[in-house]
């Protein structure tokens, strides 16, 4: 069992989850504007628009807007009615990316019922544990994700769950009323401990301490206070900036852009000792750095970076080592090519599920309020007065600030953000 804790917080301005070990490794925050957006593993009934055989694809209407099915050189007919899942969420002017194999994804299990009877288990579970799975005899393709001692009743019932939610989604699908919703399976906040094993739980919401408890009775799981999150609120402004300051004082510039994600690494003012022994340790602080940010930020598709020039070899073979082992911590595939570019980039790609991270802007409202509370309570006031702009009164007298030892008193004005006098 993984050392990871996870807090997840559903109370406050917004829902937060992240997921530590020595450090932050994840996190996701719940965007309120996203709702009508298509999730990743969402399954619609849609209507064919048009075909593309250029592209070896068709345009599909699934209701707010159009997504892109990727059906090969099969073409259905314009007007077809067919059952898709969202496989890649949408991106800037992109669209969703469709898929006919529909993959529906479990706490222990992945199921596709379209493809071939078989069981297989990821690397950490016991290739002899498909048994499990086998003995119910349910047709379509299973992978087991995670197994503990004692864990067979869940995997059982989740089978039988996902095995039933499909029988359903063609049960729904006969009703010819496009488009619609067959299925939605959330976002990333929603699905936020599929894909990570964790040892500890923190929350503040009771449906989430009963739903961990039921899935997954190994896992430790805690009523926690909102302070818990605290500390991590701070660092997202910071983490989410276009530009990263590493420990050591370099830094690295993440820009990112439709074609792809361009990374560049600036050695900062770390002239002194070996030139060279500098150079690959920035370059390897800023591999690791960026995998991090990578996750944060949900970032796919073709990555550039342009570390600090090596002209050693062995120093570039112990980069791009130090580069692929700390790939190894994200759920999300990472490639990493080992040739260099003739222009001096390092090439990788991440394969793109969600869409990037969004933070809404009454985010860092509410988080720069908190900082100029915090820092006024050693004048021990008594009341404090906060005027606030019309958009953020549904974040007016949050329960993220009823910590503070002061009683604040809340005013709606005609100001741009949160406005703070000491009475």
């Amino acid at each position: 069992m993984s050392d990871k804790t996870a807090i997840i917080t559903t109370k406050g301005f917004c829902s937060r989850a992240a997921v530590f070990d020595d450090d932050l490794l994840d996190f996701a925050i719940k965007a309120q504007d996203s709702t009508d957006k298509p999730k990743l593993f969402d399954v619609y009934l849609c209507k064919v628009i048009r075909t593309m055989p250029s592209l070896q694809g068709a345009f599909v209407d699934i209701g707010t807007r159009f997504a892109f099915w990727t059906c090969g050189k099969d073409l259905p007919s314009e007007g077809n009615i067919e059952i898709l899942q969202v496989a890649q969420e949408e991106f800037g002017t992109k669209e969703a990316k469709l898929t006919r194999d529909i993959c529906l994804n479990g706490y222990y299990l992945k199921y596709y019922p379209l493809q071939n009877n078989s069981v297989a288990t990821e690397k950490d579970v016991p290739a002899e544990k498909r048994g499990i799975v086998q003995s119910l005899g349910l047709k379509g393709r299973w992978i087991l994700k995670r197994y503990f001692k004692g864990a067979e009743d869940n995997i059982k019932k989740e089978a039988t769950v996902l095995f039933s939610r499909y029988s359903s989604i063609i049960s729904e699908s006969s009703v010819e009323s496009t488009p619609r919703v067959l299925f939605s399976a959330g976002d990333k906040f929603d699905n936020f401990l599929k894909d990570i094993s964790v040892k500890k739980v923190l929350t503040d919401d009771e449906q989430v301490y009963e739903n961990v408890k039921n899935i997954d009775p190994s896992v430790e799981v805690e009523m926690a206070d909102m302070k818990a999150f605290f500390n991590f609120d701070e660092r997202v402004k910071s983490i989410l900036s276009p530009r990263v300051t590493l420990p050591s004082g370099a830094d690295i510039t993440i820009e990112e852009t439709e074609a792809c994600v361009v990374v560049d690494v600036n050695s900062g003012n770390q002239n002194n000792g070996n030139k060279a022994v500098n150079s690959l340790a920035v370059n390897i602080e800023a591999a690791k750095a960026l995998c991090a940010q990578l996750r944060y930020r949900n970032l796919g598709g073709s990555i550039l970076v342009d570390f600090i020039t090596l002209k050693d070899a062995d120093a570039k073979k112990r980069l791009y080592d130090a580069f692929c082992e700390e790939a190894k911590k994200d759920c999300t595939p990472i490639k990493i090519y080992d040739a260099y570019t003739r222009l001096g980039f390092l090439e990788a790609s991440r394969k793109r599920l969600y869409t990037p991270t969004f933070i809404p802007c009454e985010y860092f409202a509410v988080w720069k309020l908190r900082k100029a509370l915090a820092s006024i309570m050693a004048l021990s006031p008594k009341q404090v007065l906060v005027s606030y702009p019309l958009r953020l009164k549904e974040f007016a007298e949050d329960r993220y600030l009823a910590d503070f030892p002061v009683s604040i008193i809340w005013k709606e004005a005609e100001v741009e953000d949160f406005v703070m006098q000491i009475l």
